[in-house]
């Protein structure tokens, strides 16, 4: 699967962090069932619309 990241950072004094990060999900292939079994079968189903 591949997509967009939307971050933001955060300036610490250790230097810059991740404070916030989404994936807009651009494509996925493979194994359906696979896919699934981690949770994430409802991508197969927006694949299909």
């Amino acid at each position: 699967m591949g997509g967009v990241y939307d971050d933001a950072l955060i300036r610490t004094p250790q230097g810059w962090r991740l404070s916030r990060r989404a994936l807009t999900n651009s494509w996925i292939t493979g194994d359906a069932e696979a896919i699934a079994a981690i949770g994430l079968g409802y991508l197969l189903a927006e694949r299909r619309r």
